[in-house]
């Protein structure tokens, strides 16, 4: 019971909803923003992270049109990896459900799940720049 009690207390997020998590980690990437000292380092990171976002969900689309569930696990998964490195959580969440939905070859996935990811992505890239924006003006 005590554990029950203890829970009570905590600020719990469910991962299962990835709209309960916030769109960036602002930790993480202020961490990586310290480690180099170099705001064309961020600009870059940040830039590469959205072209290659990118590319990844016009190929997801594609292979959920065609409904090839090995392609989509991958880039699913690849979509997952690039954003958690970067802290983009909320995209990473949505790319490792559809990850899993894609390995269990369930009928679930739909063009639906390309719209909702591409929503939370244009949000994620908005925040993106403007933590660049934040981090620009406190160097000045």
């Amino acid at each position: 019971q005590s554990f029950s009690s203890a829970e009570n207390n905590l600020n719990v997020v469910d991962f299962n909803h990835p709209n309960n998590l916030p769109l960036i980690d602002i930790k993480s990437l202020e961490s990586i923003s310290i480690m180099t000292k170099d705001s064309n380092f961020m600009l870059n990171l940040i830039d590469g992270y959205i072209k290659d976002s990118r590319i990844i969900m016009e190929k997801l689309t594609l292979s959920i049109e065609e409904t090839d569930y090995q392609n989509i696990a991958s880039l699913a998964h690849d979509l997952d990896g690039s954003s958690r490195s970067i802290g983009a959580k909320r995209i990473s969440r949505m790319a490792y459900k559809l990850n899993q939905l894609a390995q269990s070859q369930t009928p679930d996935i739909t063009p639906e799940n390309i719209y909702e990811l591409d929503s939370i992505f244009e949000q994620t890239k908005s925040a993106l720049y403007e933590f660049l924006k934040k981090t620009e003006s406190t160097a000045l």
